[in-house]
């Protein structure tokens, strides 16, 4: 918790952005006007359908192994967006999480949230692994070797990396060390590390390196991914 320096990194990016989002609605505005009120029912089902679904990626007969990483990069991304909610306001307050609705100590969803955000994290990171050997090695004709999509690439496996070794570092100072973190736990559901397997598997291997190699590990991946994100 350093709200300070909280207030200063997204003061700075969020800057940059809005900078950026103002070149872009500028562009925007130029344009011819368009009515997108109308067939709100087609225009909801094709959100659905192919935003969310990604249908027009997964539906591809002849590439659906790459459709199938789309996709689940997509939704990886989706599941971890509540967790940066939790990143960013633990900046702020101590045990952020235990004041989100359904998300805290006392309800099952924090739980199964912790479950599904651990499992993604892995999936993802298997995913963009898939992505950069399909785009440096196998090199599908109709792909360029672009330097924007694979850095691209890599800062999302800076999120997911960073994400699972924060969780393992943490784990491991509550755990062996006493720190005092916040976690979930509860008599009923357990604890938190229970609920997140492979980030527990990987404090497992990273505590044999001590108390100061995890507190850095710990320090260093929060404020990495909270650079990355802001990167993003």
């Amino acid at each position: 918790m350093n709200p300070w320096l909280m207030t200063l990194v997204l003061a700075a990016g969020l800057s940059v952005f809005a900078y950026t989002a103002i070149q872009r609605v500028r562009l925007l505005a130029r344009l011819a006007p368009e009515q997108r009120l109308d067939r709100i029912a087609d225009r909801v089902r094709m959100l659905l359908r192919i935003g969310f679904g990604q249908s027009k990626l997964i539906g591809r007969e002849r590439e659906r192994s790459s459709g199938a990483m789309h996709f689940f990069i997509f939704w990886g991304f989706l599941v971890l967006g509540l967790r940066e909610i939790v990143v960013f306001g633990e900046g702020y307050v101590h045990g952020f999480q235990e004041y989100l609705p359904l998300l805290d100590s006392h309800s099952f969803g924090g739980y199964l949230y912790a479950f599904v955000k651990d499992a993604f994290e892995v999936i993802v990171f298997l995913m963009v692994g898939f992505a950069l050997w399909r785009r440096i090695a196998l090199r599908p004709a109709r792909l360029t070797l672009n330097g924007e999509a694979n850095a691209i690439l890599f800062l999302i496996w800076g999120v997911v990396v960073s994400d699972l070794l924060l969780d393992a570092s943490r784990f491991n100072l509550i755990r062996v060390w006493g720190h005092d973190l916040p976690y979930l736990n509860h008599p009923v559901f357990g604890t938190e590390m229970a609920w997140a397997p492979f980030a527990d598997l990987l404090a497992r291997g990273i505590a044999y390196w001590g108390e100061p190699v995890n507190q850095f590990f710990y320090f260093f991946t929060y404020w990495g991914h909270v650079g990355v994100i802001l990167v993003f």
